[in-house]
């Protein structure tokens, strides 16, 4: 949630239209009395509306959609994760995680579709106390669920890679001591967007139909910050936080699957060594019928053991790699985005659509968080399920056409 107030500025200044400015002022002094000692901005309409109808529509159904599924998927976890038994750390990572989707949830929710319910979606209708408190959560939730995907990727590594040198199960104290470090340094981090948004009033000017038009305006509100202050904050987050976190994500991830991949290829080389060499011997006074059944039974058992296993391996090395896949493609635009708008001024609608795609990118990573943490072996199984009804369809057409040739 970044909006600069110097854009809203810039956007009533460039418009390309015979009315002074300065006369438009003395007639909002002369309304409004308060306005002597504060600050305001005067726009056009025009400014304060940048998405048409079905463009609110659209955005409007599809948020309500993605928070739905995510704040139900993520309910069902916090549900499921305090009675399954797992590793404990895991465990208080996911609670975490799901109650940090939910936060950013419920906060991107209130803040979207109120603007995106009425036409003037660039104002703010929540009030001032809402301006200083929502983004502070929304950053939180963002801080808390980046550094819990990072220790999920190192519960991981130590559990997969570090596994033959020591048992890793840490105990209550250390999950409940990770836990309470997490929010908390994430909150502090996050505590100085409380002062840094701030509640503007901001003098509204419907766009006259002729020069000869009396000028009328109306107030609004809009919840924003100085390009400065976003600048400096968000430098810091990304170059001490977001970046790091980013690389130990990477790392760990990739370790892992290095080191399922090997484990993969070491297991061939078993299956290929295992039928001359570890064929037990039998005899002689057993009859060659029992011989042959055993003989048969051992070699055939072995292969499937070690098949199910090489299947399972190779399936999770597919999950590493779509949880890397998915935190690039709902993460990184929107960070790269935010780097882009606080060092440009926009000025056009193109920002609004960006604003809300990305930002509900984000929210699609909350609603599949769920499925790809917590119920990763039920999505799968559906998924293989639903691929095996696409498969046997698209048999069947095929062979429906190919017997009518």
């Amino acid at each position: 949630m970044v909006h600069n107030i110097d854009l809203f500025c810039n956007h009533s200044n460039s418009i390309d239209f015979k009315i002074n400015f300065a006369d438009i002022q003395k007639n909002v002094s002369r309304f409004d009395e308060d306005v002597l000692d504060a600050s305001f901005v005067i726009v056009w309409e025009t400014a304060v509306m940048p998405l048409s109808k079905g463009e609110r529509i659209l955005f409007f159904v599809l948020t309500t959609i993605i928070c739905t599924v995510a704040y139900l998927g993520n309910v069902l976890v916090l549900y499921v994760n305090f009675t399954r038994k797992q590793r404990l750390l895991f465990r208080t990572c996911l609670i975490s995680l799901a109650v940090s989707d939910i936060m950013y949830v419920q906060v991107t929710s209130v803040v979207y579709l109120p603007r995106l319910f009425i036409s003037q979606s660039a104002l703010w209708v929540l009030g001032s106390l809402a301006c200083a408190v929502l983004p502070f959560l929304q950053t939180l939730a963002i801080l808390v669920n980046s550094i819990l995907l990072v220790c999920i990727a190192m519960d991981r590594y130590m559990a997969v890679v570090r596994i033959a040198k020591s048992q890793w199960e840490p105990g209550k104290l250390f999950c409940f001591t990770c836990c309470v470090l997490i929010w908390g340094m994430a909150a502090g981090i996050s505590s100085p967007m409380i002062a840094i948004y701030q509640f503007y009033k901001l003098y509204v000017v419907p766009l006259p139909k002729d020069e000869d038009e009396e000028l009328t305006y109306y107030i609004g509100n809009i919840c924003a910050s100085s390009k400065d202050q976003n600048s400096y904050f968000f430098s810091i987050i990304f170059s001490f936080i977001f970046v790091p976190l980013v690389i130990t994500f990477i790392w760990m991830n990739t370790v892992v699957a290095r080191e399922i991949w090997n484990r993969r290829h070491q297991n061939n080389k078993v299956v290929a060594s295992n039928p001359t060499n570890s064929m037990p011997s039998m005899p002689s006074s057993i009859p060659s019928s029992n011989v042959n059944s055993q003989s048969s039974t051992t070699l055939n058992e072995m292969p499937t053991g070690c098949s199910e296993r090489k299947q399972r391996q190779e399936r999770l090395f597919r999950v590493i790699l779509l949880l890397m896949s998915i935190f690039f493609i709902c993460r990184l635009p929107t960070w790269m985005y935010l780097i882009y708008q606080l060092n440009s001024m926009s000025t056009d609608h193109y920002y609004w659509h960006l604003y809300f795609s990305f930002g509900n990118l984000a929210l699609l990573n909350c609603a599949l968080n769920p499925y790809l943490y917590s119920f990763m072996s039920e999505t799968i199984k559906v998924f293989s399920f639903l691929g095996n009804i696409i498969r046997s369809l698209f048999y069947s057409v095929c062979n429906f056409f190919h017997k009518k040739q």
